[in-house]
């Protein structure tokens, strides 16, 4: 065997995915007994390559060393776009991210000629980079470069890896994507596969570039595919790209029609999975879509896969929740499966953010379960010093809600033997520790509509304080009455489900949370107030608000 003649073999091994441990082992044997110098890129790479799909990050460490040694010793006229690409991908594939070695091949990349690259070893380039945790700018800007020289030979998947590229390794570059976005505009739209259009979207969306040109136009192409195109996971990603990107764009509003009416009807739900049916929910709680129908077929798929026990994670159990929550369609039998699957998992094993979503979710659908309350008092103890500040303010609300609701009689006992202090004391003392309430963070800027009510009520000699904070709730109200009990809630359409006068999970549990402490809570939908024109109807609008009975029902 030459070395050329081993790297072959195992790299053929590896791709029709055998795993000979005995014959990997005496290849690995057989490589350390030849001199280093003896392969070549393309042997190192293969072999590489082959060890790493094959034994990942167990690679024999030494056989690592031998052709990691064989790299640095190269001759840099010897290397090419492909051969550095294939190389250090292989390197991070085996998970090793030495930074003197990545920072040579660093300089071997910068000074090769430009016009010998391909979108396939650029985007590899980039990502590898990205994985091993490097952030080279030099090198990133002279892979943008290439890629801008190169735009007049760019179709789908190229695009679609370069922008990929810049994603994983978080590189903006404006001019880059501009030019990206003219390109792919040009392209026709049935070039386009699914996994182009959500790998570009979602892209971008990383990216924080808003271009709603590109996006009309992955709209277009995304729009005039049929149903045989996806598979729910497609879908999934699609949706979630938009989301993420645009979220309330109308190209995104575009996209979630077309999957609701044209082409989830036609799928099978026996080919749904746990994660798409997640990430679905998840684009439609982002954009606040409320399509009832829809989310109860995805719910029935729920159902049938929870049988198995264990079937959803808890990063699907959060999602889950938080969009039947955000979207108030709450369906019992699905949450309690739900709860059941999540009360599987020690809560020392999820993630911070993840118990303070799920906690307010359980705040928002009012769930009475005494063992999720439980298990989430354990959660909030255990991860609350973790969370940022938002999600410190999603766990306040679940303390808040149980408080409210009187579950917390038996926890309370069991809170004031273990720690002297009750649950929700606990809870707004770590919120205040941690940095909690700020005067200038806390701050609300009331919106055109708050600001024509409220200017209406002072020409009526009406005394009110505008964005009063309410000290032990935290809850910000849009103008509390001198009596200090009525309180007027001026709900403008971030307040319900887009295009609908439903409102959104969040405003119902305000809504129901204000009427416990006691408030007199008076709604004004944005709707109403359009239809005013003069003072005069404003001023006996607000009359009417105030002096008849709440219509809520709590």
């Amino acid at each position: 065997f030459l070395s050329r003649h081993l790297a072959i073999a195992v790299n053929a091994m590896a791709k029709i995915n055998i795993r000979d441990d005995a014959l990997l082992s005496f290849a690995a044997s057989a490589a350390l007994a030849r001199p280093a110098k003896s392969f070549d890129l393309q042997a190192v790479a293969n072999i590489l390559n082959a060890y790493g799909k094959l034994h990942g990050r167990d690679m024999d460490q030494k056989l690592l060393r031998h052709m990691t040694h064989a790299l640095r010793h190269t001759d840099p006229s010897l290397f090419d776009p492909t051969s550095l690409a294939s190389s250090v991908g292989a390197l991070v594939k085996v998970g090793y991210t030495d930074r003197g070695l990545f920072k040579q091949l660093s300089e071997i990349a910068v000074g090769l000629d430009p016009l010998l690259f391909d979108a396939q070893s650029v985007s590899t380039v980039m990502q590898s980079w990205a994985k091993a945790d490097i952030k080279d700018v030099r090198l990133f800007n002279r892979m943008a470069g290439v890629v801008r020289q190169m735009t007049y030979m760019l179709e789908p998947q190229s695009i679609a890896l370069v922008v990929n590229a810049c994603a994983k390794a978080e590189h903006r570059d404006d001019a880059l994507l501009a030019d990206l976005s003219d390109v792919a505009q040009k392209l026709p739209p049935d070039a386009y596969m699914p996994q182009h259009v959500d790998t570009i979207v979602n892209g971008y969306a990383r990216l924080g570039y808003k271009d709603k040109g590109l996006f009309r136009f992955m709209a277009k192409v995304t729009t005039g595919k049929g149903a045989e195109e996806f598979d729910w996971q497609a879908v999934a990603i699609t949706m979630n790209a938009f989301a993420k990107g645009m979220t309330h764009h109308h190209s995104t509003r575009t996209v979630f029609r077309h999957f609701t009416h044209q082409i989830m009807p036609k799928m099978s739900e026996e080919t749904m999975t746990q994660t798409s049916i997640s990430i679905m929910l998840n684009g439609y709680a982002k954009t606040e879509l409320r399509e009832a129908k829809t989310v109860e077929r995805l719910c029935e798929g729920i159902k049938r896969l929870t049988k198995q026990e264990g079937a959803f994670d808890v990063r699907n159990v959060a999602s889950v929740m938080h969009a039947l929550a955000t979207l108030d369609l709450s369906d019992d039998s699905v949450v309690s499966l739900i709860v059941d699957q999540l009360l599987l998992h020690p809560v020392e094993s999820l993630h911070a953010e993840e118990v303070a979503i799920v906690a307010w979710s359980s705040a928002v659908l009012a769930l009475p379960d005494p063992r999720l309350v439980d298990y989430l008092l354990d959660g909030l103890e255990f991860h609350m010093p973790n969370m940022d500040r938002n999600f410190r303010r999603q766990a306040l609300q679940f303390i808040l809600s149980c408080e409210l609701d009187g579950l917390l009689a038996k926890s309370t006992r069991v809170y004031l033997q273990c720690h002297g202090e009750a649950p929700g004391e606990w809870a707004r003392r770590v919120f205040e520790t941690l940095g909690g309430r700020g005067e200038k963070e806390d701050s609300h800027k009331p919106s055109r509509l708050q600001l024509d009510v409220s200017e209406t009520m002072r020409d009526m000699r009406l005394e009110f304080v505008e964005e009063h904070v309410h000290a032990s709730s935290g809850y910000s109200m849009d103008l509390l009455l001198s009596d200090q009990k009525t309180t007027i809630e001026v709900d403008g359409p971030s307040h319900y489900a887009s295009g609908t006068r439903t409102p959104l999970g969040s405003t119902i549990m305000k809504h129901r949370h204000l009427h416990q402490l006691g408030f007199d809570l008076r709604v004004l939908p944005y709707w109403e107030w359009d239809q005013l024109d003069t003072k005069a109807e404003k001023q006996t609008y607000i009359r009417s608000l105030l002096t008849s009975t709440p219509s809520l029902n709590f």
